[in-house]
């Protein structure tokens, strides 16, 4: 039922009535949002083993989730093989554009980033003084972000892509560094890599990148570096070192 209702607003959404086109969209974000409610909704209660149905995950290990779970996880896996050009497994849809489809992971990665990492009931208490990683309310979404959406990520800033995609890339980008550095850390090393790398202008002549994506590079550093010096990141000492090593090589290069 839900992947119907997605996938009728998925092709309202390729229409060329403008009208059409932004109230298909208006309904795609309410209707991930609506999926994602019912995973909190879900967790709120004890499941049934009845209700307990294990999946396949891309690391080839298996977790048993309930029905809310297992339809979030589904599209979440499709948004990103979608907007890496590759074909769905649960939507029966054949294109998406990459620029909506990283505008709808950006909304839930906004509204419930703590879905990703909240520790379980009986250590809620103890959330402040945990480290996220330790205890991982939904593990199945992270192993997606290591697995579809940071490769989908470092592939459009690598290449020359159009600004929309650049732009809207961005923001994940500084949203997954920000939310979810200490359990992507190696995958935060190589963002941070990355766009120092644009920052410093350190490309080949034939690869050379627009004004624009060095100013957006600059503000992301910007932003994350602000975001790490706050008292209680503590946590990340290694992405730390590694952020002022990198800025440090990169400014003795131009010296």
């Amino acid at each position: 039922m839900v992947a119907q209702a997605l996938l009728l607003c998925f092709k309202l959404h390729e229409s060329r009535t403008a009208v059409v086109l932004s109230t298909a969209a208006a309904t795609l974000r309410q209707l991930v949002m609506f999926v994602v409610d019912k995973v909190v909704e879900e967790d709120r209660r004890m499941l049934l083993a009845s209700e307990l149905e294990p999946i396949t995950l891309p690391n080839g290990t298996t977790q048993p989730l309930g029905p809310a779970a297992r339809d979030a996880s589904a599209i979440f896996e499709d948004l990103f093989l979608l907007g890496n050009g590759e074909r769905p497994q649960f939507l029966q849809l054949e294109y998406l554009h990459k620029t909506f489809a990283l505008e709808l992971i950006e909304s839930v990665l906004t509204n419930y980033h703590e879905l990703f990492h909240k520790v379980r009931g009986a250590f809620s208490h103890l959330w402040p003084v945990l480290k996220r990683s330790s205890y991982p309310q939904h593990p199945e979404l992270l192993i997606l972000l290591r697995h579809h959406l940071c490769p989908l990520l470092l592939k459009t800033l690598s290449e020359r892509s159009a600004f929309p995609l650049t732009l809207r890339s961005t923001r994940v980008v500084f949203l997954l560094l920000k939310q979810f550095s200490a359990e992507i850390e190696t995958e935060a090393e190589v963002f941070l890599s990355l766009l120092i790398k644009h920052v410093s202008s350190e490309t080949e002549a034939s690869e050379a990148r627009p004004g624009w994506m060095r100013v957006l590079a600059m503000e992301i550093m910007r932003g994350f570096v602000s975001f790490l010096s706050r008292p209680w990141h503590s946590d990340l000492t290694v992405l730390k070192s590694s952020l002022c090593g990198e800025l440090e090589g990169c400014v003795t290069k131009k010296g």
